[in-house]
């Protein structure tokens, strides 16, 4: 079976790889065959995965901020309901949510504002992606607030997997996403604000040592009362400086900036990095590739 799968390709169908053994196996006996073939591959394709992941874990909240907007349905006019969040990384907890039509990019430097006015605390570092939402407007507030913007690469959500992760239980919690008509927006954000009070302040993560998102929030030491922030942000640039000299593409130099990021964090002890299996593979609140 296996040198028949090499010389076809492992996506070969059971009727082609049935006609090539001839009559030594029936039909049913090679679907099983290749349905144990698939399933190991898959198993082994998800353990090279895993082992080439690299896994972050925050150790003090307002380290970084999570931000990104997801998709949660349609209004009566067709219009798009976008929920936008903000996450704590350390914490996993949502410090700030809007729901709307897709936010320009003031708008999201308004949600951002908020929440540094409520808690009275800024984050070190903000994740966030290249939407427009998130261009110039959001670039001038970090500029302003002292505030290192971490950039995904295009199209790399993995870069930005704790915001990503708050999305997938906020559909789970609300019922919203790809396909729902919300026939009144008026009650989205009580609807948003039920579903965050169960996702941060009713489930215990073993992630956080079986806290919740609010009770490990309230526990974490902040960021800023462990570095000096100037320090950190003339540390940042000069290691971004010499991070990107030599790069030749814009992706490189993306990489590039994201990883002297990430390194000053490590060296200032407010991250650690591992590969492989993360230790709680069931809650996976903190993670970047």
């Amino acid at each position: 079976m296996s040198g028949v799968l090499e010389r076809l390709g492992a996506c070969a169908g059971e009727r082609k790889v049935h006609h090539e053994l001839g009559q030594r196996c029936s039909l049913y006996q090679v679907r099983v065959a290749l349905r144990d073939l698939r399933a190991e591959r898959r198993v082994r394709t998800q353990r090279l995965r895993e082992s080439l992941c690299s896994h972050l874990r925050v150790m003090a909240r307002a380290t970084i901020w999570s931000l990104d907007g997801t998709h949660l349905g349609r209004d009566a006019w067709c219009t798009a309901v976008v929920g936008e969040m903000v996450r704590d990384v350390a914490s996993t907890k949502t410090l700030g949510a809007s729901i709307g039509p897709p936010p320009s990019s003031e708008e999201v430097v308004v949600l951002l504002q908020r929440v540094v006015d409520e808690s009275g605390e800024r984050p070190l570092v903000v994740s966030a992606d290249n939407g427009g939402e998130n261009l110039d407007a959001l670039v001038t507030w970090c500029r302003k607030q002292g505030v290192i913007l971490l950039r995904n690469l295009p199209r790399t959500p993995q870069h930005n997997p704790w915001v990503e992760h708050g999305h997938g239980e906020l559909k789970a919690h609300t019922g919203l996403g790809k396909g729902v008509i919300v026939p009144d927006p008026g009650e989205l954000p009580d609807l948003l604000r039920r579903a965050l009070d169960r996702i941060d302040g009713a489930i215990p993560r073993s992630s956080l040592e079986w806290q919740t998102a609010r009770q490990a929030h309230r526990s974490l030491p902040c960021a800023e009362a462990l570095v000096d922030r100037a320090s950190f942000l003339h540390e940042v640039h000069c290691a971004i400086a010499l991070a990107v000299q030599d790069c030749e593409s814009w992706r490189e130099k993306r990489l590039a900036e994201r990883e002297a990021i990430l390194q000053v964090l490590e060296r200032y002890a407010l991250v650690t990095r591992t590969r492989g299996r993360p230790p709680h593979h069931g809650d996976k609140p903190d993670g970047v590739s």
